[in-house]
């Protein structure tokens, strides 16, 4: 009794681990990049192929993650999401089959009693997500939200800018679909808001966002919603100033947003730093980032409509220090003198 308790015990942890092996095989077979890896505290990040994964300790919990970005190409998705869970399935459920018919009844005695139980429970837990995901993914909401997100992507990857691409904000009031393709759209929204000049709708985009991330045991700091802290911080720190906000919102993604290498995650943080902290030698530091980002931009998995909605802020925040450093100087003759 004891080791068959103990192979349960140790499978909710082991479980994570086997999956996560998988994960990183079947992304590596399909050929997803996988952008972040989370695992013993530490976090690493990795968008070119050419370039060495960037390692960085976190305080966040030590079971493994990994994330991939879409990228060109054949559209592998619901392999790379049920293939590690049917991988994970088969190598226990065999095993336990085998043991099963060897042992007969003695297959839970003292011994081999662990191995039994875990394989048991691995095959069990394993056909239980499997089930959960199938029926998720084909919620018809779910599936009619990732059908008109993978064309706004697709649409992207041809050439068109974030103005053109159509967006459909009224579908994501359904809050029986996943939140997290309700995110996706949202942020295409705004996206299309910014790249436009626009702003008047931002304010409702947020809201719903922000109703999203908001769990009754607080703000939901998964990875996947990473860009809609980036996008509430960015309004909170420039199209709305508001820094009571933006330093909460800050403080819920300062270890992702301060160790990201990239142009988005870069020039919003430039803006945090020179229109809330008022730090402009650090805002001309993550701004001087976000430009090196972009020259080196994997155009596998970014878009040209992301980098010129990237440069238009970075040039519009290095317009706005140009201007302000003039105003300052004009304003301060021992300071011109210096300079």
């Amino acid at each position: 009794m004891f080791t068959a308790t103990l192979g349960i015990v140790f499978g909710l942890i082991y479980w994570k681990y086997v999956l996560f092996l998988f994960q990183l095989l079947f992304g590596k077979l399909l050929k997803y990049p996988a952008v972040k890896i989370e695992i013993f505290g530490w976090d690493g990040h990795k968008y070119n192929e050419n370039e060495k994964r960037r390692w960085h300790k976190v305080k966040r919990k030590v079971m493994p993650i990994v994330s991939f970005a879409m990228r060109k190409g054949p559209d592998r998705e619901k392999l790379l999401v049920f293939g590690p869970y049917a991988a994970s399935l088969l190598i226990h459920l065999i095993p336990f089959i085998i043991i099963r018919t060897s042992y007969g009844s003695g297959a839970y005695n003292e011994g081999i009693g662990f191995f039994t139980t875990l394989t048991l429970f691995m095959s069990l837990l394993m056909l239980v997500v499997i089930i959960l995901c199938a029926v998720s993914i084909n919620k018809p909401i779910n599936k009619e939200l990732t059908r008109l997100y993978k064309e706004q992507i697709y649409s992207l990857w041809n050439g068109a800018s974030f103005s053109q691409i159509n967006v459909y904000q009224g579908l994501t009031s359904d809050k029986s679909a996943s939140g997290h393709l309700r995110a996706l759209h949202l942020n295409m929204c705004i996206y299309k808001a910014l790249d436009r000049g626009d702003y008047q709708m931002l304010p409702q985009y947020l809201q719903a966002l922000d109703g999203i991330l908001l769990t009754p045991n607080g703000y939901n700091t998964a990875y996947n919603f990473t860009s809609c802290y980036y996008n509430i911080l960015f309004y909170s720190s420039y199209i709305y100033i508001n820094p009571q906000n933006a330093m909460k919102i800050y403080s819920l993604i300062k270890e992702t947003i301060e160790n990201d290498m990239q142009a988005y995650g870069s020039r919003i943080l430039a803006y945090y730093q020179y229109f809330i902290l008022k730090r402009p030698d650090l805002a001309a530091a993550s701004l001087f980032r976000a430009e090196e980002a972009l020259k080196k931009a994997n155009m596998d998995i970014y878009t040209e409509a992301e980098m010129n909605l990237d440069r238009k802020y970075i040039k519009e925040l290095r317009n706005r220090m140009a201007g302000d450093s003039l105003v300052q100087s004009s304003e301060n003759p021992v300071m011109r003198y210096e300079q």
